[in-house]
């Protein structure tokens, strides 16, 4: 497996890009180039030029150092953040770039990866994963000091991995989008050392698409969303979100959701000591999605703290601040498809208070807060405008004069540790 790959199908989801219309699709692909731009507010200079090739990548260490504090999800505290890990791609070619926290600094193009990936960095650890998804089915494993691909190794043909959790360092659990088997891998060898079957979730087609996960306490937190491959991924009956035992691998139970197609993985939020569940349902129907809390203290759902239809767009994603705002990327109803909004909402009374952002095109693809939740940072891929976007959490007003250059499109966001 090459880490350069173009014209490859694009994987059903974690964000959203195969249910798009062909035209949305179409205007997506008209993006930016990775050349400077000269109101870019941050200075390049010094590293946009970096490939990875400044490091000896094949004597890097995979080495994976578990003597840490542990994750606030666990029970104590996690590493703090030091920069920010951000994948690109314009769907031909896929990049990772780093920023620094202010975002002063952008290691543009560290090295080349699959076009439809996604990034995960380990909060006790401090180990920077990629997974390559539909079409290059592997992980890579960086070195957390140079961003350096350290380790690759493959999760099977066909497989398309969306997350993976680290439990020691000789032990990981990978979730695959086209699998009922979540796999079960050492992260410093690449061997796989199990599996945890969910095939009794499967719907008609086989496959129950396994795809977000949490580690709390030593437990899995998996979404299981249930869609028909064979109908353009419409979701089949109920979702759940499954409890796994860390230690041992084994199925401890299920809840379901109230909607459909779980969007992501369970984002955990400090500020309302809760998961936050988002489904989307079917993309461009606003009466089957919301927002749940999943309180892990008694593994039990609320109902819908918002709907979609309150909301006015199909769900992506939501974070969650304070126990009165929340953000969401949403796509919303256009002329020629959907448009994507940055919105806040409070989850106490179920009302939108405010759209942040609202870009043409499905052009919004992550979101994020920082440690201390005062700042929301956005992967905006307007084109001949992507780039990072930084907003004020308390007074929800932008940062950044102009986006964060970070060469291709961004897609998605992981702070580094």
């Amino acid at each position: 497996m090459t880490r350069k790959q173009s014209g490859h199908v694009l994987s059903r989801q974690r964000t959203m890009h195969l249910w798009l219309p062909m035209t949305i699709l179409t205007c997506s692909l008209a993006l930016a180039s990775c050349d400077d731009n000269e109101n870019d507010p941050v200075d390049t200079a010094t590293d946009d030029t970096a490939t990875g090739s400044d490091s000896a990548t094949g004597s890097d260490s995979t080495e994976i150092d578990t003597n840490s504090d542990t994750d606030s999800n666990t029970g104590v505290v996690a590493k703090p953040a030091t920069g920010v890990l951000v994948i690109t791609t314009d769907y031909q070619t896929g990049a990772y770039s780093t920023v620094s926290l202010n975002g002063a600094t952008v290691r543009k193009d560290v090295d080349f990866i699959h076009s439809d990936a996604v990034c995960h960095v380990d909060n006790v650890t401090g180990t920077p994963f990629i997974l390559q998804r539909l079409g290059a089915d592997a992980v890579d494993v960086l070195n957390p000091t140079n961003f350096a691909i350290a380790k690759e190794f493959s999760v099977e043909p066909s497989s398309n991995p969306h997350d993976i959790e680290l439990i020691t360092a000789d032990k990981a659990y990978v979730t695959r989008f086209g699998t009922p088997l979540i796999l079960i891998v050492n992260p410093t060898t690449g061997a796989h050392t199990g599996t945890v079957d969910l095939s009794a979730l499967a719907d008609a087609d086989g496959i129950p698409e396994i795809s977000g996960m949490v580690n709390m306490k030593g437990k899995l937190y998996v979404t299981v969303s249930r869609l028909n491959r064979d109908n353009g991924w419409e979701p089949v009956g109920d979702s759940y979100i499954v409890f796994i035992d860390a230690a041992t691998g084994k199925v401890e139970g299920n809840v379901k959701v109230q909607g459909t197609n779980i969007v992501g993985q369970p984002e955990w939020s400090e500020a309302l000591n809760k998961f936050v569940i988002s489904q989307v349902g079917s993309y461009g129907t606003l009466n089957d999605g919301g927002v749940q809390l999943l309180d892990p203290a008694t593994n039990t759902l609320g109902a819908f703290v918002i709907t979609e239809a309150t909301l006015g767009g199909s769900l992506n994603k939501v974070v969650c601040a304070t126990e009165t705002k929340c953000f969401a990327i949403i796509g919303v109803a256009g002329g020629s498809g959907s448009n994507t909004h940055l919105v806040e909402f409070n989850p106490q009374i179920g009302t939108v208070t405010g759209t942040l952002a609202a870009g043409a095109g499905w052009v919004y693809g992550d979101i994020v807060l920082n440690d201390d939740n005062t700042e929301l940072w956005l992967a905006d891929r307007t084109a001949a405008a992507s780039g990072l976007r930084i907003f004020n959490v308390a007074t929800s007003e932008e940062k950044t004069t102009a986006p964060i250059n970070v060469g291709l499109p961004p897609s998605d966001i992981c702070f580094t540790r």
